[in-house]
């Protein structure tokens, strides 16, 4: 969804907040994709397991932030150009009819992201928990174990 928005507003592509959100996605992917294709071998090594489980803890906020940051920096451009605006054919006055308003939906977008973020934080918490207890032994031999779950 952002860059659906970010394409077409090139004054914030080029902004540190866009490059620490790319950064951060990269980092979670240089971790993920090697996790998943470990495990389509059952040969995952658990400081992978560990990489894929407690990195987010640090990263999942700054990229949080960063997110929100990059949809406050288009918000004004997107209102200026009317990205995604569509119209009806008629007008009211001089003003053309809007049915779908893509600047209120990033809005209502954000603010969902905002209200929805502590209890998705606190899930993933969880489930971090299970499955580190489910996977490490009291004391963990990082390179030794063979096997790992999803």
């Amino acid at each position: 969804m952002y860059f659906v928005a970010l394409y077409y507003i090139p004054q914030v592509q080029h902004h540190l907040s866009t490059g620490i959100m790319i950064f951060l996605w990269a980092i979670l992917d240089c971790i993920r994709y090697p996790f998943y294709a470990f495990n389509t071998f059952k040969m995952c090594p658990q400081w992978l397991v560990w990489l894929r489980y407690s990195l987010f803890t640090a990263i999942y906020p700054l990229m949080f932030v960063a997110e929100l940051h990059v949809w406050w920096l288009m918000l004004p451009f997107i209102q200026e150009q009317q990205l995604h605006y569509i119209q009806l054919p008629l007008s009211i006055g001089n003003q053309r009819v809007n049915i779908f308003n893509y600047s209120y939906f990033v809005v209502g977008y954000v603010l969902y992201r905002i209200c929805t973020f502590p209890v998705n934080y606190s899930r993933m918490l969880k489930d971090r928990e299970a499955k580190l207890k489910k996977f490490f032994s009291p004391t963990p031999h990082l390179f030794l174990k063979p096997h790992c779950t999803l």
